[in-house]
């Protein structure tokens, strides 16, 4: 009898106590936890995503979402200030918000007001990039920062002029969307997504190089909407003398063209009309005079 109710004891002192412990665990905010699989991420990305709206024109409405854990000081100081690049001559970007979220409960709305948009840095070769910037402040470990950029235009087109209109939004291959999206990460990423919807008369096609992604498409408010993602990605690890990412790291390539020829012939069309290809006489000159009596393309 003593035995029976020492066990009866026992099943409820355990029974109460894996109820409280349930408790407290459900009551912790997972986000502000060290991630495991990252003990050593100076920054820990929760989330990074693209959703892109595309028009009938081929021009695109961007929603450029990330959320960033700092894990360590030097994460911290890295993310004092947030930045982002864009072509002017294709596309507009501002910040819409930007948050940060106090590991002891505090949250701060930034003034995005305040943003910065000034001639980004480049060298040997000025594209006339800009970059718009933020600034974050002091942040702490644990501390997270949340932030959302609206971007209009296109990407990739190496051709047009800066109009005041928004005609400079609109791809020189009028109705056609197009984009080179790098999957690759510089920080541990939980979750990583390119999000795309188009009128439904428009098809798409796209290719993911160097890896595998998930990616679905469903219909949805009368438009076509697909979706790629990643999930736990690590930074790629670089290696001595090595190629470019674009070349070796995860990329998603997308068209809106019927082939991927479609779009190659084109672009060599306008740069043939646009007399790209022309030679310059006196360089002609000394490249005839190279390769005088040469006979294969090898020899040249």
């Amino acid at each position: 009898m003593k035995k029976h109710w020492l066990l009866l004891f026992l099943s409820c002192f355990l029974t109460v106590y894996a109820q409280e412990d349930e408790s407290c665990a459900l009551s912790v905010d997972p986000t502000m936890q060290v991630f495991p699989e990252y003990p050593d991420a100076d920054c820990v990305v929760l989330a990074d995503s693209i959703h892109v709206k595309v028009e009938p024109t081929g021009s695109g409405s961007f929603t450029v979402y990330k959320k960033l854990r700092m894990q360590t000081w030097k994460g911290a100081l890295a993310h004092r200030t947030v930045r982002y690049e864009y072509d002017p001559l294709t596309a507009f970007a501002k910040f819409k918000w930007a948050t940060i979220y106090r590991a002891n409960g505090d949250v701060v709305n930034l003034d995005v007001t305040q943003t910065c948009d000034y001639a980004a840095p480049a060298r040997a070769i000025y594209w006339g990039a800009r970059e718009i910037m933020l600034q974050v402040g002091r942040l702490e470990p644990g501390d997270i920062v949340e932030y959302e950029i609206d971007k209009k235009g296109f990407t990739y087109a190496l051709l047009g002029s800066l109009n005041d209109d928004d005609s400079r939004f609109i791809p020189p291959m009028r109705g056609h969307f197009y984009d080179i999206v790098p999957f690759w990460v510089d920080y541990p990423t939980i979750r990583k997504t390119y999000m795309v919807s188009l009128p439904m008369e428009k098809e798409l096609q796209f290719q993911f190089y160097q890896g595998a992604c998930q990616s679905s498409m469903r219909y949805q408010d009368g438009r076509k909407v697909y979706s790629f993602s990643l999930q736990k990605v690590s930074p790629f690890e670089r290696e001595p003398n090595m190629v470019d990412l674009f070349d070796a790291a995860p990329k998603l390539f997308m068209s809106s063209t019927a082939g991927w020829r479609d779009k190659s012939l084109w672009f060599h069309n306008v740069n043939e009309e646009y007399d790209s290809f022309h030679a310059w006489p006196d360089a002609q000159k000394k490249v005839d005079e190279l390769i005088r009596g040469k006979k294969t393309e090898m020899e040249k």
